[in-house]
């Protein structure tokens, strides 16, 4: 999102969040739909390239 490689580092999940984790999560968006919304989601790809062009790099608070 930065035009920069990606440093990425991975570690373990520690043992004591493991069970209290959760691995995936999916939206069910049928009822936002039925409601009248027909705007397209943002893929994750996309979405990171919009946060961080659009509000990291422009000196925007981030939470």
């Amino acid at each position: 999102a930065m035009g920069l490689h990606p440093k990425i580092e991975f570690f373990d999940m520690p043992e004591n969040l493991r069970d209290r984790y959760q691995y995936f999560t999916e939206a069910k968006i049928e009822k936002l739909r039925k409601s009248g919304y027909q705007n397209d989601f943002y893929s994750l790809e996309e979405g990171i390239k919009d946060y961080v062009q659009n509000y990291l790099m422009k000196g925007f608070a981030h939470y």
